[in-house]
């Protein structure tokens, strides 16, 4: 009888153990469950503000583009555009001065064209970006 009595009790024991060990593991993924909720809001809000911040930097990309046009006088393209057009069309010369070569554009030897000074309602504008 009491090896009965100890199986039984040596059963319970496990079945108790199993019990609490399945509520432990029930609670961690209600916390696991909790957790990648906040971090899928943290992950969205995230990805709302990259996109706004990226909207912003391309306004003020455009807006920089637009002073830059004005105040050069050039169409507005981009960077890549113009840098690819300003090679093109200028012309170097190559100089040996105390044994290092070096190069001379045209660009270097124009009177730099007069700047037109930044209004402020443009200046304005660019900073509320």
């Amino acid at each position: 009888m009491e090896a009965v009595s100890s199986s039984l009790t040596s059963n319970r024991d496990r079945f108790e153990a199993l019990e609490s060990s399945t509520l432990w593991l029930k609670d961690k993924m209600e916390e696991t469950s909790t957790t990648m909720a906040h971090m899928q809001g943290a992950i969205t809000t995230v990805t709302m503000a990259t996109e706004e911040n990226r909207r912003a930097v391309e306004g003020m990309r455009q807006d920089l583009q637009a002073v830059l046009a004005r105040l050069g006088g050039e169409p507005r393209e981009g960077n890549h555009v113009q840098a690819a057009r300003m090679e093109e069309n200028r012309r170097e010369d190559v100089h040996l001065e105390d044994g290092r070569e070096t190069h001379l554009s045209e660009s270097t030897r124009e009177e730099p064209r007069p700047r037109q000074p930044l209004r402020m309602g443009d200046v304005w504008r660019m900073s509320m970006k």
